[in-house]
């Protein structure tokens, strides 16, 4: 029967290679200052560790799986479900991004599809354009099904604990490192 359903997702290179440069100059940081006391090793790499969780959430966790009967719509701290027989159309509203325009007249934003680059406005339009279309024949390329559910809305609890537990310890370390600071 083979793959019934597409996903697109939010890959976006400037994180992973942001990512990897900080974990980089922490490691070599960390390595032409050793030794450094644990307790301030360990709020550098707190706060490290936060702001990689943030680039993940702002890019990397948002996708769009089209299944035959629903599409899922995985924003950042949102998991949205739409049955297919609801979507009336894709579309860009304004500069705002990529919806899905729903029979009664709702939207629903599709984060995963929204990658664009800065600029003027005519050529962010144009990019979303772009990206809607993407999305129409990713959608057109699975099969439909009849299908009876309706539209879901929930949280995605383990992208906000990460956001929370993130925060917390980037707040924290920097708290610590600033006293730390003082001291010296």
């Amino acid at each position: 029967m083979g793959n019934r359903h597409k996903v697109m997702r939010r890959l976006d290179l400037g994180v992973f290679l942001v990512g990897g440069l900080l974990w980089t100059g922490f490691a070599l940081g960390s390595w032409a200052n050793w030794p450094m006391p644990a307790d301030l090793w360990f709020s550098i790499a707190a706060i490290f560790l936060a702001v990689t969780c943030f680039g993940y959430l702002g890019g990397p966790a948002g996708k769009l799986t089209i299944h035959p009967d629903r599409l899922v719509v995985d924003n950042t701290f949102t998991r949205v479900t739409v049955p297919r027989r609801l979507l009336a159309r894709v579309e860009v509203l304004e500069y705002l991004g990529v919806h899905l325009r729903l029979v009664d007249g709702e939207y629903v934003m599709v984060r995963a599809a929204m990658f664009v680059s800065a600029g003027r406005r005519d050529r962010v339009l144009r990019q979303l354009r772009v990206k809607a279309d993407a999305v129409t024949e990713l959608i057109e390329s699975v099969p439909q099904i009849a299908s009876t559910e309706v539209v879901r809305r929930r949280l995605r609890l383990i992208n906000v604990a990460i956001a929370c537990v993130a925060l917390a310890g980037f707040v924290g370390s920097a708290i610590y490192i600033f006293k730390f600071a003082e001291q010296v």
